[in-house]
């Protein structure tokens, strides 16, 4: 197995880039449950009612773990114990607005609009900083129709003014990174590890909450995303040691500590975390009939983290179960209405290419035509698996084939078409040099 293809799943992986989730109770009065294994986070607003306190707090920590479905229906519930809570609503709008792995469609804002004017009807009731939080979540939501990168911006400046007049509070710090991180979208470091506008702030504010409160899930979380592409990702290994214990019900809280494994070549600990946070989701879905982000994507990364460890890992067995159970969570109707959920298909033939299981690619039956980022891969693992086996002119006859997909690609109008455009000029290239080097064409 040559140098190159070991390097080629660095940049596979890398280019695609809950315990148990159990209802603790569900109170006579409650239409939410209360779940366990969430942690010990708390943030006390006013409110007369207890329960909505305890489902409030579900919410937020909710919000750290990336399930924000999970917590809308948290601080809706902790609205209809109290309505006079403002900051029930505040939730619901956070909850609803962009974050690094999803944007804002019209139901959201419509969602997030409604929450504002609701917390600032109440926000009579509320305390001079949850005014604060208030006033800096109407900035994200002023005025409907303006262009969204405006609105997260006058966010992001009012949320570092909530920071700098309540510096004991760490979710204000939090949050306030949060919103700089939302700015720019895994985008935070240029690709020879220099710091992007903003991000310097970023990790010097999550830094500053992490030294006086190194127990909470938030700032560790974004911790490990904020440094994550950095040229010292090292920095994180103490948030990605203790998270999981902070959240251990929360399945992407549990597999957090992978993205720093994985950059520091733990392949085993990434292994293990994943398999640990698909566990974790399997629980939480079973017998929930869910939709939305969560639900939709992230129990499938889950997975596909898990195939890349062990692909780096070497263990050739399991990669290729866990890359048949991957694919086997995504339909063709899922495709159609998710494109980047092709991206994941491969995963079985980039095992095969990995192992050199030359005959056993061979046998692969041929995709859709549609689709194609598979068409590519397939020909990519034929090509590699006739030169392998001295067959050069049919595997000239598959570069060929792929050079053409790589070239079909225009513009690139989305980031799926991109990433697509990407990876096939990369099994390209890596398909001509394997032919070179059968060829002797040093």
């Amino acid at each position: 197995m040559t140098i190159v293809r070991v390097l080629l799943w660095a940049v596979l992986w890398l280019s695609l880039l809950t315990t148990d989730l159990s209802a603790a109770s569900e109170r006579s009065t409650a239409r939410v449950p209360l779940f366990e294994n969430l942690g010990s986070l708390h943030f006390p607003i006013t409110t007369s009612s207890h329960e909505a306190q305890q489902y409030f707090d579900q919410g937020l920590r909710f919000v750290y773990a990336f399930n924000h479905d999970e917590a809308i229906q948290a601080f809706e519930e902790a609205a209809r114990l109290d309505p006079s809570a403002a900051m029930a609503y505040w939730g619901v709008a956070l909850a609803s607005g962009p974050n690094i792995n999803a944007a804002m469609d019209k139901a959201a804002e419509r969602r997030a609009w409604d929450a504002v004017q609701k917390a600032r009807a109440h926000r009579v009731h509320a305390s001079a900083a949850e005014q604060a939080y208030i006033d800096a979540i109407g900035k994200r939501y002023e005025f409907r129709g303006h262009a969204r990168p405006a609105l997260d911006k006058a966010y992001a400046d009012a949320m570092r003014v909530v920071w700098r007049q309540h510096l004991n509070d760490p979710d204000a710090g939090v949050l306030f990174a949060e919103a700089l991180m939302d700015l720019r979208p895994w985008d935070l470091w240029t690709a020879d590890g220099r710091p992007k506008p903003g991000t310097q702030e970023i990790v010097s504010v999550l830094e500053s909450i992490l030294v006086r409160f190194p127990d909470h899930p938030g700032a560790c979380h974004y911790y490990i995303h904020a440094v994550e592409a950095s040229p010292n990702p090292d920095r994180a290994v103490a948030c990605a040691e203790r998270l999981p214990g902070l959240m251990p019900g929360a399945a992407h809280v549990v597999h957090m500590p992978a993205h720093i494994y994985m950059r520091l070549g733990r392949y085993h600990e990434a292994a293990e975390q994943n398999a640990h946070a698909a566990e974790v989701d399997r629980h939480y879905l079973a017998g929930r009939k869910l939709s939305g982000d969560y639900a939709d994507g992230y129990y499938t990364h889950n997975l596909h983290f898990l195939w890349a460890s062990l692909v780096m890992e070497g263990r050739k067995t399991e990669a290729l179960k866990v890359a048949r159970q991957l694919t086997g969570t995504i339909t063709e109707e899922e495709v159609r209405k998710d494109a980047w959920k092709e991206l994941y298909l491969p995963a079985p033939l980039w095992s095969m290419i990995r192992f050199g299981q030359w005959d056993d690619l061979l046998r692969e039956p041929p995709p859709p035509k549609r689709l194609h980022v598979q068409q590519g891969m397939w020909r990519l693992g034929r090509g590699m698996a006739l030169a392998a086996s001295g067959r050069m002119p049919g595997a000239e006859g598959e570069h060929v084939v792929l050079a053409g997909l790589a070239k079909r690609f225009g513009r690139d109008r989305t980031r799926e078409e991109k990433t697509e455009r990407t990876l096939l000029k990369i099994a390209e290239r890596l398909l001509a040099g394997e032919l070179a080097m059968y060829r002797h064409h040093y």
